[in-house]
This record gives structure tokens, sequence and C-alpha cells, in this order.
């Protein structure tokens, strides 16, 4: 008797360990952290990845021939193999959602197509 009760207890035990790792629980498993992208169509445009947040750095010929540069931030989530980005825009002052797709070591963003940097 003190055997089988000994056994439910360690079974129902196992369960709620078990039962209270649940994939939906843990952060996100899919980072870019650490990671750099660059186009050097037209100039040169980078985006920088950490855990949560990236960065952009922009130098280019606008069609009128001046000299653009653009900096900014903002949040993403990638769920492979789309990358979400979240920023403010800032001509309107609201946050801009846009998607890129990784494909490899390529990341197509905006009608340009970033080569991930070793």
């Amino acid at each position: 008797m003190k055997k089988l009760l000994l056994a439910v207890i360690s079974v129902i035990g196992l369960m709620v360990l078990l039962g209270g790792c649940s994939k939906k629980d843990e952060p996100n498993d899919y980072s870019l952290n650490g990671t750099v992208w660059v186009n050097n169509e037209n100039g040169v445009r980078i985006l920088k990845f950490e855990k949560e947040t990236f960065s952009f750095d922009a130098s280019y010929e606008s069609e009128d021939r001046r000299q653009v540069r653009e900096q900014g931030w903002g949040t993403y989530v990638y769920k492979p193999p789309f990358v979400f980005f979240s920023a403010i825009n800032p001509s309107t002052g609201r946050i801009d959602t846009q998607t890129g797709k990784i494909d490899g070591n390529k990341l197509s963003f905006r009608n340009f197509i970033y080569t991930k940097q070793e």
C-alpha cells in the first residue's frame, strides 16, 4: 500500500512539474541578436539587431542628387522566415509596422535586399 501511494504521489509530482513548463510560457527562441545586415545599392544601408530592438543607418544619394542620411531604431519580432519591424515614422509621428523576409543570408525589406555580415 505504501508503494502504491508513493508511486501515485510521484506520478502527480511529475505531472505538475512537466505541466508547468509550457512552450507558450518560454520567451521567443528566435532572435537576430548580434547580426548585422548591409545593402550597398545606391549608398549604404545598415540594419543592426539586438535582442528585441534594431537600429538602422542609411547614407545615399536622393533622386535630386542630394546626400541623404537617415538613422533610427525600433523593435522587431522574428518569426522565421518573417521579421516584423515597428518604428516611429518621423514624417507622421506614428508607429509604422513593416515586414521583411529572410532567405539564407539575405533579408528582403522595403524593396532592398540586405546581406548578412559574418
